[in-house]
């Protein structure tokens, strides 16, 4: 199933909207990304404190999943930081 084509005037529509975005707009995401970042932060310790009670010695495969997912959110963060600064 192919996706419905936009019209040139949807699309400059929604190409302007991304470019005009307010101060206000990042802030919003970066809050939820910031979120997003403690919750894959607790998970991580989570999965860490189940394996030390089952005795594992080595990181679990899934801990080291999560904390890679964190750090490319911290990125975005502060990516999007940088680019709120310059506004």
């Amino acid at each position: 199933m192919a996706w419905p084509r936009r019209s040139a005037s949807r699309q400059q529509e929604g190409l302007t909207a991304l470019i005009v975005s307010t101060p206000r707009d990042l802030s919003d995401v970066l809050d939820r990304l910031r979120a997003v970042s403690e919750d894959l932060a607790d998970h991580a310790i989570a999965v860490l404190s189940e394996a030390s009670r089952e005795g594992q010695t080595k990181r679990p495969a899934e801990e080291r999943a999560i904390t890679q997912a964190r750090r490319a959110v911290e990125k975005a963060i502060a990516t999007l930081e940088s680019v709120q600064r310059q506004a």
